[in-house]
């Protein structure tokens, strides 16, 4: 059972922060009202209180780390906004062997599973999931792609649970181009981990 927070849409606005960097200003066309639904998720009874410190595993789908926007990698990008919004929250990152925790965050193929019964079933699960996996990897870029899914797991080192994770979906708005696009996803995560409890 999961204790469910709907944080409703994100709309744009603000300033583009790369690995904690901030940039120029986003120009005024891109500062639209496009939205992107975000949910989390606090896996009940996961103890999310015993965990201070994380590790961002770094994302290695093409979609990710074979793209860049003014010459950072979006998988840099995204790991250092996590990371930012954690260490916001209360947590310290870690060395991966020693994090009570890890952050493991991945775009997603929207297109749902088809309905299956009988023993076809787990079959066809796992061809979708080959189907996906192989999506993701030759995607030259998630930021090109009108469907922005994504979602962020923290899974317990030591038992290998998740305790929490969010999930970002939305289409972007005709015309929208890559900066734009990124700038809608570092919003939508900012309000996703703004959701995750704070640690004192």
């Amino acid at each position: 059972m999961s204790n469910l927070t709907c944080l409703g849409s994100v709309t744009l606005a603000g300033l583009l922060a790369i690995a904690g960097c901030s940039s120029s200003p986003a120009p005024q066309d891109l500062l639209g009202q496009t939205t992107l639904g975000v949910v989390s998720h606090v896996d009940v009874p996961a103890d999310v209180s015993a965990v201070r410190t994380f590790y961002v595993v770094p994302n290695n789908q093409l979609a990710m780390s074979n793209s860049y926007i003014e010459g950072v990698a979006l998988q840099q990008v995204f790991a250092g906004r996590i990371a930012n919004r954690l260490t916001g929250r209360g947590l310290m990152q870690a060395p991966a062997d020693s994090a009570d925790a890890r952050v493991v965050f991945v775009v997603r193929n929207p297109t749902p599973a088809p309905a299956l019964a009988g023993n076809s079933a787990g079959l066809g699960y796992a061809d979708q999931l080959l189907a996906e996996a192989k999506s993701l990897q030759t995607s030259d870029n998630f930021l090109e792609s009108d469907q922005m899914n994504m979602r962020i797991d923290i899974i317990r080192s030591t038992t290998n649970q998740t305790i929490w994770h969010g999930t970002i979906a939305g289409v972007a708005a005709p015309g929208e181009d890559n900066r734009g696009r990124l700038l809608e996803m570092l919003a939508a995560v900012d309000k996703m981990l703004s959701a995750y409890p704070t640690q004192k």
